[in-house]
């Protein structure tokens, strides 16, 4: 099967493409910071089928592909169902991008079982602990890491490490002030106003420098500064903690709902 998005178009398999419940586009192009130079996240969740999801000899295991086309590179991750949920129990938050992706906006879905999709989306927001929000400042922490690793800045650019700091502490904030998951940038804006991400944005897209010494000390406060927001909300927010939650009960009966015909269940 044939999909064209933003000037990349790229082959699938009909099979893949049939035991899937999502096949989205994620990273710089759903986030809203791709530029030309950038290449095509695509992220696949599939229900195995009843060898791969019960033997242990047999049994699938996330996997990632890289094909080069004629635009650039397209990187696909295909997460089987069980290893999805898993991720999506802990508040991973690469997990919950990509089950909102499925939706938007912005719309970056390829292919989604829409009806599943929501029903799933509707289990996450129902069942919210506070490892979604410790997944974000976890990530920030991480993120800050690397823009102290010359190796690293080297490898990703300084711009583009503060574009995914705002991302992620934006997201976090959102996520306990307003119940939401939203993961584009500038949809991010429209919630919570910064004084510089909107204009980082910009430049890195323009493919220009950023200011100079002093706008970027600030960016680098401004950072700080949602760190420390976000910290403190966890402190005061009622959510249940990770290991209380029910969100795994919720899941497991959504999968074998949905998993097992339902002639088997009777």
């Amino acid at each position: 099967m044939k999909f064209e998005f933003d000037g990349f178009t790229f082959q699938m398999d009909k099979g893949c493409v049939n035991d899937a419940l999502l096949i989205v586009v994620s990273g710089s192009h759903a986030y809203g910071w791709n530029t030309p130079q950038s290449d095509l996240d695509v992220r696949r969740v599939f229900f195995p089928d009843i060898q791969q999801a019960l033997s242990v000899f047999y049994g699938c295991r996330t996997k990632e592909h890289k094909h080069k086309y004629e635009r650039g590179l397209v990187e696909t991750t295909d997460y089987p169902i069980q290893a999805f949920l898993r991720l999506l129990a802990k508040g991973n938050g690469n997990a919950l991008d990509n089950l909102f992706e499925a939706t938007g906006p912005p719309d970056p879905k390829l292919h989604v079982d829409t009806v599943k999709v929501k029903q799933l989306q509707k289990i996450v927001l129902s069942h919210l602990h506070l490892g979604f929000l410790m997944h974000c400042t976890g990530y920030d922490i991480h993120l800050k890491k690397d823009l102290e690793n010359e190796r690293r800045l080297i490898q990703y650019g300084e711009v583009k490490l503060l574009l995914n700091r705002y991302k992620i502490l934006l997201e976090g904030l959102i996520l306990a002030n307003y119940g939401e998951v939203v993961y584009n940038l500038k949809k991010q804006h429209e919630y919570i106003k910064t004084n510089w991400c909107i204009e980082l944005l910009d430049t890195y897209q323009a493919g220009q420098p950023f200011l100079g010494l002093r706008a970027n000390q600030e960016v680098f406060r401004e950072v700080e500064q949602l760190h420390g927001r976000l910290a403190a909300t966890i402190q005061t927010i009622k959510w249940p903690a990770q290991h209380q939650s029910t969100i795994d009960l919720a899941l497991d009966k959504w999968l074998i709902e949905h998993y097992v015909p339902q002639s088997k269940q009777k």
